[in-house]
C-alpha cells in the first residue's frame, strides 16, 4: 500500500494535516493509500532510506523543521532537506505545506519542489490539492512499475547470456535510477548488485575471449 508521509516537527500541526489529507482520501474513495506522519530524523541523511524501505511515494515537508523540538532537535530545515533527497530521488513528488511559503530560503528551492503551499490555503482547498498530489503519486509510480518490468526483462536475459550491448548499458542506466523508492522487493539493492557482479564477470570473460582470438591470429 503506497503512503503519503508528513515529516513536521510540530506534532499538533502534522496530526491535524494527517486527519485532513484522510477525510480527503475517504471522500475520494482513495482507500490503497495510507497517511503517516513522523518528527524530523536527526540525521537530514536518513531519509531516502526511509522513504525506500516504507513505500513512500508522496512526501509532505514543512520549512521550519527546528521550530518546536518535541524530540531531538534538528539543524536543517524543509528546503535543506529538499535539496538533500534531490541528490537521489530526482523525480519523487514532494511538496511544501507550511505556514512560510515566501521564506527566502524555501523559495530559492521552489524548482525542487512539486508545488510550495500556504497552510490554510491548503486546508481551504484540500480536496483539490489531495487530488493532484495523488496524480503525481499515481505517474511516479507507473513509471517505476515499468521501470521494474524492464529491469526484470533486462536482468533475465543477461543471466541468460543473450543481452545486446545496449541492453547493458541500458540495465546500468536502470541501475541509477532504480534509487528511486517505492519498491516491493525487501533486498532491492542486494538484487542489483548481484546484476551488477553479473555485468562485471561478462565484461572480463569479453576481455580474456578477445585477448585469445588476437593471439591466435597472431
Amino acid at each position: 500500500m503506497p503512503n503519503i508521509a508528513i515529516v513536521d516537527d510540530r506534532r499538533d500541526f502534522r496530526r491535524t494535516l494527517k486527519h485532513k489529507i484522510e477525510l480527503s482520501l475517504r471522500k475520494l474513495n482513495q482507500s490503497i493509500w495510507s497517511v503517516i506522519d513522523i518528527d524530523p530524523f536527526p540525521i537530514i541523511g536518513d531519509y531516502v532510506s526511509w522513504i525506500q524501505d516504507n513505500d513512500i511515494a508522496i512526501l509532505i515537508l514543512d520549512e521550519k523543521l527546528q521550530e518546536v523540538a518535541t524530540g531531538s532537535k534538528v539543524d536543517y530545515s524543509g528546503s535543506l532537506l529538499i535539496e538533500k533527497i534531490r541528490e537521489t530521488l530526482k523525480e519523487f513528488p514532494v511538496f511544501a505545506i507550511t505556514s512560510y511559503p515566501n521564506e527566502p530560503d524555501l523559495q530559492s528551492k521552489f524548482p525542487l519542489f512539486d508545488e510550495i503551499l500556504e497552510r490554510d490555503a491548503f486546508f481551504n482547498k484540500s480536496d483539490e490539492y489531495i487530488s493532484r498530489f495523488l496524480r503525481a503519486g499515481q505517474r511516479f509510480l507507473i513509471t517505476h512499475y515499468e521501470q521494474l518490468k524492464r529491469l526484470s526483462e533486462l536482468s533475465e536475459k543477461i543471466a541468460l547470456g543473450t543481452s545486446s550491448n545496449e541492453e547493458k548499458n541500458e540495465l546500468k542506466l536502470l541501475q541509477i535510477l532504480m534509487a528511486l523508492p517505492y519498491s516491493h522487493l525487501p533486498t532491492r539493492e542486494q538484487w542489483l548488485k548481484e546484476y551488477e557482479d553479473k555485468l562485471n564477470e561478462l565484461d572480463a570473460i569479453s576481455l580474456k575471449i578477445e585477448q585469445f582470438l588476437a593471439a591466435k591470429k597472431s
